[in-house]
């Protein structure tokens, strides 16, 4: 009786946390939302949007013609222009954050060239491939931010 009523509250927890995700946010999923990249596995489809829904709020990420997130209302900025890049995984892609109030919009309202590249369940694969992908200013700083479940992801989506 007591393994019984376990899976019965680990079955209720999980029904919970599904309502209440499901609730929170959602994603409208479009062709600009996940695409094959022979260098990085995945990442954003060039020339596309990224569409996250919060709290019944739209979030739109426009993505460049580098796959690259970037804010409409300021200059594109090509890789090899960036003075600093901002690198990691979900963490960084933070596609539930308005691109003006992402990290890299607080360089930019310096006028530092910046960029923000990163994706869910990136991890060292992809940072270090990501030097075959993009040619990046010489002078660039990068800002690379590596948290555990980059070295030991407990799910499939990772590459390692």
């Amino acid at each position: 009786m007591r393994n019984f009523s376990f899976i019965i509250y680990i079955l209720l927890i999980i029904g919970i946390t599904d309502l209440v995700a499901k609730k929170t946010f959602s994603y409208e999923l479009n062709n600009g939302s996940f695409c094959y990249d022979e260098f990085l596995l995945y990442n954003y489809c060039p020339d596309s949007k990224h569409v996250r829904i919060l709290e019944n709020k739209k979030i739109v990420t426009y993505i460049n013609e580098f796959g690259i997130p970037y804010d409409k209302t300021r200059e594109l900025i090509n890789p090899s222009e960036s003075k600093i890049v901002i690198l990691g995984d979900s963490f960084i892609q933070a596609d539930e954050i308005p691109i003006e109030k992402r990290i890299s919009n607080h360089f930019l309202e310096d006028g530092i060239k910046t960029i923000q590249i990163g994706y869910g369940s990136w991890n060292p694969y992809q940072y270090e491939n990501i030097f075959k992908k993009y040619e990046f200013h010489d002078d660039a700083t990068f800002l690379i931010f590596l948290i555990s479940n980059d070295f030991f992801p407990d799910y499939n989506h990772s590459y390692l």
